[in-house]
């Protein structure tokens, strides 16, 4: 047993004003003097361990403020496609489909062209390298209109 809220803040290291907010708050075990240090030391204990876990709470809220972060900006994608400020997937896939298409078609003319000009290699190399493109668009967004 202690007199006195110097002599409390003495053993808890603290300052005799932190005491006496101590004695103000709801759930102070120690009344109003003399201070029983058996039963105010599991409670200053059950304070301290408190605010350490409130140092730990940071780490949480950044997580939560990350996933906060990363749902808004989904919401803010879809509002855009809504309001025709961004091309969907599937609308960008079958712009993509057409345009490898007409390309085919532009690839095939060229040929044609120039299998009368210089013939052989080059329709070959053209051929090749456009039956490559179309294989991995193939591979990556399914069948492509000839």
């Amino acid at each position: 047993m202690v007199s006195s809220q110097r002599q409390v803040a003495a053993v808890y290291g603290v300052a005799a004003r932190t005491v006496k907010r101590w004695v103000a708050q709801a759930g102070w075990p120690g009344g109003h003097g003399p201070y029983d240090l058996e039963k105010i030391g599991p409670w200053v204990e059950a304070r301290h361990a408190a605010q350490i876990e409130a140092t730990r709470v940071p780490s949480e809220t950044t997580e939560l403020e990350r996933l906060c972060a990363s749902h808004r900006q989904k919401l803010q994608l879809e509002l855009q496609e809504r309001q025709g400020q961004l091309v969907s997937r599937p609308e960008l896939e079958a712009t993509l489909r057409e345009s490898c298409s007409l390309f085919g078609v532009a690839l095939k003319a060229v040929r044609k062209g120039l299998c009368a000009d210089c013939g052989g290699p080059v329709t070959h190399q053209l051929e090749r390298a456009r039956e490559s493109a179309v294989a991995r668009l193939r591979e990556k967004f399914g069948p492509i209109a000839p």
